[in-house]
């Protein structure tokens, strides 16, 4: 397909992609868009063992959370960096008993945003350390998407399940499975939700409040 490298937002720019120079979806048929899609999403599950999203509603965050801690850098995306890493601690040692010392290793995308890296790195290590030796938590790093296919896949799949999600718990509607749901997930055990609904996200507000220097 000559596409150097998969961003499915840069996919999905129906709107501004075909004015850029380097687009590379530029003349593509809607049944070759299909056919490439498909093609990625039918390799996710051979080796993919699951999904994990954790999400909750930004409004709900910046409507409870204290100013001061706002201030401090944070975010409604670092907050869910540390949802997502606990969720999944949470989903290794169901999924895999702390029977051997086998670890994961974490990989995020690289990214220029050196605040954004510094707080994933926080995150990350708070919740290593919580875990006595780590649990299953084994190295942290960073690395370009372009030469790292499974960040390419990962992109794929999260951009999917927050379009899914947004719809299912945010405009609490109905979503009728496409095609390519099918293919990325043909075993819904393997795609996992961490929610924070609005009464959840209150009691981690009121926590930080009591933190408060």
């Amino acid at each position: 397909y000559n596409v150097p490298e998969f961003h499915f937002r840069v996919f999905a720019d129906q709107k501004h992609g075909p004015s850029l120079p380097d687009w590379p979806y530029r003349g593509w048929s809607k049944e070759k868009r299909h056919e490439f899609l498909m093609s990625l999403a039918s390799i996710i599950p051979k080796h993919t063992q699951f999904g994990l999203a954790a999400f909750f509603n930004k409004k709900d965050y910046q409507d409870l959370f204290p100013d001061f801690w706002k201030e401090m850098g944070t975010s409604p995306y670092t907050f869910c960096i540390n949802l997502f890493l606990s969720a999944m601690n949470d989903q290794l040692e169901k999924r895999w008993p702390l029977a051997t010392d086998t670890k994961v290793a974490y990989i995020f995308d690289q990214s220029t945003d050196f605040r954004w890296v510094g707080w994933v790195n926080f995150m990350y290590y708070l919740e290593k350390t919580t875990k006595g030796k780590g649990g299953r938590m084994g190295t942290l790093s960073f690395a370009e998407s372009a030469l790292t296919l499974p960040l390419q896949a990962a992109d794929m799949l999260a951009y999917r399940m927050r379009q899914i999600n947004e719809k299912l718990f945010l405009s609490e509607t109905s979503v009728k499975r496409k095609d390519l749901d099918h293919a990325m997930f043909p075993d819904s055990p393997k795609s996992v939700l961490s929610y924070y609904s609005r009464e959840q996200l209150k009691i981690a507000a009121e926590r930080v409040h009591q933190r408060r220097p």
